[in-house]
Parts: C-alpha cells; sequence; structure tokens
C-alpha cells in the first residue's frame, strides 16, 4: 500500500498533498518513519478517495449491487464537494484569508481585505464553514473504516489532515505551526536561492 501516495486534488488540495522545507517541519515523511497508525490513517485516506472513483465509475454503468451505506454516500459526497469548492479554497488561501489549522480545518484570517469588505467576509465565511464540515464528516468516516481506530484517535487523524492541506497548499499559505505559531508555508525554490546567493557571499 502506497500510504503516501498524494491524495487527489479532492481531498485535500490534499493529497498531492502536503509539505515545505525550510523552518516549517512540514514535509512528507518516509514509510520507515511513519507509526503503524499514520499509516493506517492515510491508507484510509486513500481507500475513501479510491473507493470514490470505484463507485463513479461501476454507478455509470448501471452495475447492480452499487449501493452505498448512507455513512460512506455521504463521505463521497464530501470528497466531491472538496473537489468542486477547490478553486474557491486556493484563492482564499492565496489572499491570506483563510489558512490550514492544526485542527485539520481551514481558519478565517482576520485581514485588512476583510475589515473593509463585508461580502467578501460573509462569503468567506460560508465557503469555509463547508469546507470544514465536509473535512469532518471525510475525518470521522475515515475513523469508521478501520476497526483499530476510534474516537480517541480523532486527534491523530486531525494531525494527518493538517500535514496533508499543508503539502497541497501553494507556498505562501497560512499555515498554523505547533512550535510557531501561524505562518506563511515557504517557497522551497526561494529558499534555495537564497542559501545559494548566501553561499556565493561567502
Amino acid at each position: 500500500m502506497n500510504a503516501w501516495k498524494p491524495l487527489l486534488p479532492a481531498l485535500f488540495g490534499l493529497v498531492a498533498a502536503l509539505v515545505a522545507p525550510g523552518c516549517v517541519s512540514v514535509r512528507p515523511k518516509v514509510v520507515s518513519e511513519k507509526t503503524q497508525l499514520e499509516n493506517q490513517i492515510l491508507g484510509n485516506f486513500d481507500k475513501l478517495e479510491n473507493d470514490l472513483i470505484l463507485a463513479s465509475s461501476v454507478r455509470s454503468m448501471g452495475a447492480p449491487g452499487t449501493e452505498l451505506s448512507p455513512a460512506h454516500r455521504e463521505a463521497l459526497i464530501a470528497v466531491m464537494n472538496r473537489q468542486f469548492r477547490r478553486d474557491d479554497v486556493e484563492e482564499l488561501k492565496g489572499k491570506k484569508i483563510a489558512g490550514e489549522s492544526l485542527q485539520g480545518t481551514l481558519a478565517l484570517r482576520d485581514t485588512p481585505e476583510l475589515k473593509e469588505n463585508a461580502q467578501l467576509k460573509l462569503q468567506a465565511t460560508k465557503v469555509i464553514a463547508e469546507e470544514n464540515r465536509d473535512r469532518d464528516v471525510i475525518m470521522k468516516r475515515v475513523l469508521d473504516m478501520y476497526s483499530g481506530l476510534g474516537p480517541e484517535d480523532l486527534p491523530e487523524v486531525r494531525k494527518m489532515m493538517h500535514e496533508l492541506a499543508v503539502t497541497q497548499s501553494l507556498p505562501g499559505t497560512p499555515i498554523e505551526d505547533p512550535d510557531q505559531g501561524w505562518i506563511e508555508k515557504p517557497d522551497p525554490k526561494l529558499d534555495e536561492a537564497r542559501r545559494q546567493a548566501e553561499a556565493e557571499a561567502e
């Protein structure tokens, strides 16, 4: 199982999910460094998206016996919602209006633009609320998909969602770091250029 396979753009802006060098410690991990629980969680994220693809293709052919449970259907709808909403979410993150919180959810940022534009704030609040609703549905479904996971594992699932979302996000996206608080996701290319310039100056 390729547990770290980038999740479809749907799941996290996700998967192609998350990552950044530099001062932020969020980065893809090699399989040998992951805990068993992390592999289980990431595997369930993968399974959920694979189920979406399979269910869509099978149902489109009118095959019998393709009915899904209400919980599974709700989660797949949440994945599709996130696909359709992706551009709006990325736009909000690009404007620094939304950021990736440690809870695996989007957080509304208090920007000057929002203070001056009540309509924009209303729209942003709506998009963020809908995105977080769907993320919560997906995270809870992941807990249900593996018998070894329970409600007590939700913090770990949120951690995985956060890491995947950060990896998928573009440089400059506001992200919450457990040690540094709110920062902007570094740009690896700029960091490398800066290192080269410093090396040449020495």
